[in-house]
């Protein structure tokens, strides 16, 4: 599979060399010899699917993640010496499962 790959890039990389430069075989008198850059877009590997197990083989595990969502929260603002409202962004927390 992975010389598949490397094949395919390597197609692909001479195509946009040629598709950026003036051959020589393509024009019948060449004028001049031009050489231009051509900004490809990325190129994009998907990754296989994941493989499906029709029964697991480990249990569970005993915890699970919780969203704990964020709140205002009164806090003493020493640089300016007063009680001021704050955010508190929210958070995952690890909850426990007792079996």
């Amino acid at each position: 599979m992975k010389k598949i790959l490397l094949v395919g890039t390597l197609i692909i990389i001479l195509f946009l060399f040629f598709l950026t430069n003036d051959s020589a075989l393509a024009q019948r008198h060449p004028r001049h010899y031009h050489f231009g850059f051509f900004i490809a877009p990325p190129v994009i590997f998907w990754a296989p699917a994941p493989p499906y197990y029709s029964q697991p083989f480990y249990p569970p595990p005993p915890y699970y993640r919780e969203w704990v969502p964020g709140h205002w929260e009164w806090q003493w603002d020493p640089y300016w010496g007063r009680w001021r409202r704050v955010w508190i962004p929210g958070y995952w927390r690890w909850e426990y499962e007792d079996p």
